[in-house]
């Protein structure tokens, strides 16, 4: 949820939502669920969890394609 300054973590039956963040940097996670937690790339690359910094590394990279 986002409320215009601050984004609060949620969860749903497809992922659990999470924010690491410092003073200029941040890290959403997104850790998949029931079956969403056997999702691979096209590559066999396991994505759990996903992973999006500030900077817009997105990781695993396979899994964002």
């Amino acid at each position: 949820d986002y409320n215009g300054d601050t984004l609060t973590p949620g969860n749903t039956d497809y992922y659990n939502f999470g924010v690491e963040a410092a003073t200029n940097s941040y890290t959403l996670t997104a850790t998949p669920q029931g079956d969403q937690a056997k999702d691979k790339s096209r590559g066999g690359v396991e994505c759990n969890p996903l992973t999006l910094t500030e900077s817009g590394v997105k990781s695993p990279p396979e899994c964002w394609e």
